[in-house]
């Protein structure tokens, strides 16, 4: 009882901080709205809308609960947000034209500097040797992106500095979070683990323009050796798999074994669009690479914060972490993910003539990624193992896994 009362303690404390720093704002954002409407001779309407605004928050507040399951940070401030909501939405009810005139000249100027800081952002883009324009969303519309050649890839590094290294590799439309419970398998197995998210997923979304296996196995290569490892044990999981066999091709030297779980091996374009309408729905709609999958995703992109508050409703097998991170991509990133799984021969080809010791692991329930495929161009030498579940391994069997990444490492396995 004691551990918990001080562990406690703490939170309470920054509880109140929060609740202090919160009312700090509100009484300083109040007061300037209440001397704006002041102004302009509009005071009379600071306690309505601001009652009115006291109601929103609410009931934002009460959503909030529902949905998330736990009080928002800002449950207090967002007050001030909603107050300007109102007081803004009233004043255009009573504008003269005079006023619309100056609201619409004050609009198209903020827009211009918009446009402009966005050109020099996609200028600076084109004198890096980047593809300009794409790839934005959000906050990032007016940064540049960074080039994968300065930067190296966001990731997760975990385990023991020195021991053997394994990379994981994840799937479309997601990031390395997905490992977390194969990293905390592996911890104690004495490996140096590293988990990246790769170009346009996660922390890596706005690392790079191009997004071809070609390129991720490049932007690898850089981290492996900012890491300074020796030959690694690679682990991919879906469209990893891919990725996984791309640095194997490039850079033979620099991996020591495969271990690809759920490879997507499709025989033929049609098949996969059958197949992976079991996949999410972002991953469904983009296989037709239309413009509401353009739009769907750009409005994901610009809409973030709010999606992640949301994504753990309808991806509600995941934990919540793996949910929000479904997210954290940007639209060409996951375009060019697809056309690697509908037209790209390189998993393909190392399953059938593979240049590295290799385990493939199939799930018997896996709707997504056929093992029927996988076997059929799998070579003999190749190890296949069998488990039950469908294309979330990584999720499922993290100690099986972690087993079968370190194998013939290991005098003991655990249970």
């Amino acid at each position: 009882m004691t551990t918990l009362r001080s562990a406690a303690r703490p939170q309470q404390r920054t509880t109140r901080s929060a609740v202090r720093t919160q009312l700090v704002v509100v009484l300083i954002a109040e007061g300037i709205v209440a001397a704006a409407l002041t102004a302009i001779d509009q005071s009379g309407r600071w306690w309505p809308t601001l009652l009115a605004a006291t109601t929103a928050t609410a009931w934002w507040n009460v959503a909030h609960l529902l949905l998330r399951g736990k009080r928002p940070r800002s449950e207090i401030a967002n007050v001030v947000v909603w107050h300007i909501v109102v007081v803004v939405g009233n004043l255009v009810r009573t504008a003269t034209t005079a006023d619309l005139l100056t609201a619409a000249v004050v609009a198209t100027t903020g827009y211009l500097i918009l446009a402009g800081l966005w050109a020099q952002a996609r200028r600076r883009e084109r004198k890096t040797a980047q593809s300009p324009g794409i790839g934005i969303g959000g906050i990032g519309l007016v940064a540049p992106q960074r080039h994968p050649h300065a930067v190296t890839l966001a990731h997760r590094h975990a385990g023991s500095p020195g021991g053997r290294p394994i990379l994981l590799l994840h799937g479309l439309a997601i990031t390395s979070t997905i490992w977390e419970r194969t990293i905390a398998a592996l911890h104690q197995r004495g490996v140096d683990i590293i988990a990246p998210d790769l170009l346009g997923f996660g922390d890596s979304r706005r690392l790079a323009t191009s997004f071809t296996l070609t390129d991720q196995a490049a932007a690898l290569t850089r981290l492996i050796r900012t890491h300074e490892t020796g030959p690694a044990t690679v682990v991919g999981h879906s469209w990893g798999c891919a990725v996984a066999a791309a640095l194997a091709a490039a850079q033979p030297t620099a991996v020591n074994r495969l271990v690809l779980v759920n490879p997507p091996v499709f025989n033929e374009p049609g098949q996969a669009i059958d197949q992976l309408s079991h996949a999410p729905w972002l991953t469904r709609i983009t296989i037709e690479d239309n413009l509401t999958a353009e739009l769907a995703c750009g409005l994901m992109c610009l809409m973030r914060p709010s999606m992640r508050l949301v994504a753990p409703l309808w991806r509600a097998g995941a934990p919540a972490a793996v949910a929000r991170a479904s997210v954290d991509h940007i639209w060409p990133a996951v375009r060019a993910s697809v056309h690697t799984l509908l037209h790209d021969e390189t998993l393909r080809q190392m399953l059938a003539a593979p240049t590295h010791d290799t385990t493939v692991v199939l799930a018997r329930g896996d709707e997504t990624a056929s093992p029927d495929n996988v076997r059929s161009v799998l070579h003999r030498t190749v190890e296949t193992v069998e488990v039950p579940g469908g294309h979330g391994l990584p999720l499922t069997h993290p100690r099986r896994l972690a087993r079968l990444a370190t194998l013939g490492w290991m005098d003991t396995e655990d249970s």
